[in-house]
């Protein structure tokens, strides 16, 4: 177990997707077997009030669905492996590694090889930047469904617009938390992207309040709502596919976003991100796109 470091599985698919990158680097950068730890997801499972998908507070509980791409090399820990490394941090032969900061690059990280269990978010781009091109082989997405005509028409549709441009909205569990973001940020984001691209086609995505993008979502420019259907439990991963097949992106504060516009693999694309990101932090966002306050 000496050369064997597990990675707690925390939060949704964006958070699942930085923490897994995160490991990569890891395994690349020390030589060690990295292994996955999913064991909070039942633990969650047990908080969830009826049917609801939500616990008694009314957030949302996650689940574990990085397992959807294609090339993911995820090996799960057991735990028995899990139980041997809390032995090894008891007798002081390893350490837990517990992130303190969410957003802040920590350079010590791969070379204190002492470190075996990891906890955090590791949402820094600098931690797994040098092997971006195995991550976009990794989140390969599985083929459209061959009955899901739903998806493939909108694919078809952003494919075929005259520079598409996503713009991803949160609100349901964003709101109770205080982390949504006011329609100024989203109209200064607009003008932005038509002062730069010659007519922009713009793709909101919302699945969770309709009816605030319907009937509040004023940007000043005409735009089409994706997520009225196309969001289930079967094909939640759709939207980072659609938002991917965009030429420039709007992103909420939103990992979901940020990964689905750090894949983009257009050379000149235009990456808009709310400032500050959270908690009056920022570094979560990368040096070459354009911050916009909120």
């Amino acid at each position: 177990m000496s050369k064997t470091k597990i990675i707690k599985f925390i939060g949704g698919l964006g958070n699942q997707m930085f923490q897994y990158a995160f490991g990569k680097a890891l395994e690349k950068e020390t030589n060690c077997k990295v292994l996955f730890d999913i064991s909070s997801y039942k633990k969650a499972k047990k908080t969830i009030v009826g049917n609801t998908g939500k616990d008694k507070n009314g957030l949302c509980i996650r689940e574990y669905e990085i397992n959807i791409f294609k090339n993911a090399d995820i090996k799960l820990a057991h735990s028995f492996e899990t139980n041997i490394v809390k032995i090894f941090n008891t007798i002081g032969l390893s350490k837990k590694y517990k992130e303190k900061d969410a957003f802040n690059y920590d350079e010590n990280i791969f070379t204190n090889h002492k470190y075996s269990y990891f906890t955090g978010y590791f949402q820094n781009e600098k931690y797994f930047k040098s092997i971006r091109e195995q991550l976009i082989k990794d989140f390969e997405l599985p083929a459209i469904k061959e009955n899901d005509d739903y998806n493939k028409n909108l694919l078809n549709e952003i494919e075929c617009s005259n520079n598409p441009v996503f713009i991803h909205v949160r609100r349901d569990d964003y709101i109770k938390l205080g982390y949504s973001i006011t329609i100024d940020y989203y109209r200064k984001a607009v003008e932005y992207i038509k002062s730069k691209v010659e007519n922009p086609t713009f793709f909101v995505f919302c699945a969770e309040d309709v009816d605030y993008i319907k009937n509040e979502f004023d940007i000043g420019c005409e735009f089409k709502l994706i997520g009225e259907k196309n969001k289930t439990r079967e094909t939640f991963y759709e939207n980072m596919r659609l938002m991917k097949a965009c030429k420039h992106a709007i992103i909420a504060n939103s990992s979901y976003s940020w990964w689905a516009a750090w894949l983009n693999e257009n050379e000149d694309k235009i990456v808009i991100a709310p400032t500050p990101w959270m908690n009056n932090d920022d570094k979560i966002i990368p040096e070459n796109w354009v911050k916009i306050g909120v």
